[in-house]
């Protein structure tokens, strides 16, 4: 008996933590278990989705694993690693950041690789800093391995007060100046 596959496409804004919405896009043909009400098909951003099962429109992890038609696939998760956050400030040694500020959305959560993606786009756009800080990195992971190191330079660091070390965006900083 050949299974279906099914990826599960939930992410951290899926208003439920067991159950989602079980569809097949008409598009790309993918068939998935994805975010409660969602429109657009996670894998190809088409509004082209279709239950899956007409009876079984919202499911959790149980039914696959109750039946064998189906095989439930996880897809990669990638996240922040709360660890690695540390900044540098000039002759001193590095800092393990406690106040994450703009970056505390991201801390603690799961993604799916594009909304990582778009995370750190954001981030590069905006450039994370603490005051007088000479330096601010992170790393990215997918699963338990590195996805991407960051490393945000602070070059006006020397005409800042050392104090506030609360994580904030430059481009913020300047529009508020």
């Amino acid at each position: 008996m050949t299974k279906t596959i099914v990826l599960d496409r939930r992410t951290s804004k899926n208003p439920s933590l067991d159950y989602g919405d079980f569809v097949t896009c008409c598009n790309c043909g993918k068939t998935m278990l994805a975010d409660i009400r969602i429109d657009k098909c996670p894998e190809c951003d088409e509004e082209t989705l279709a239950w899956a099962d007409e009876k079984n429109q919202e499911v959790s992890d149980d039914f696959f694993y109750n039946n064998e038609e189906y095989m439930l696939v996880n897809m990669e998760e990638y996240y922040i690693d709360e660890k690695s956050i540390r900044y540098y400030y000039p002759f001193e040694t590095d800092k393990k950041v406690v106040d994450y500020g703009v970056l505390a959305e991201y801390i603690g959560k799961k993604f799916s690789r594009k909304e990582m993606d778009k995370i750190i786009a954001e981030m590069i756009l905006r450039h994370p800093y603490i005051d007088n800080s000479k330096r601010l990195s992170l790393a990215v992971m997918r699963n338990q391995s590195y996805y991407h190191i960051l490393e945000f330079r602070n070059y006006n660091y020397n005409k800042q007060e050392k104090g506030n070390e609360s994580i904030k965006y430059e481009t913020e900083c300047i529009e508020n100046n």
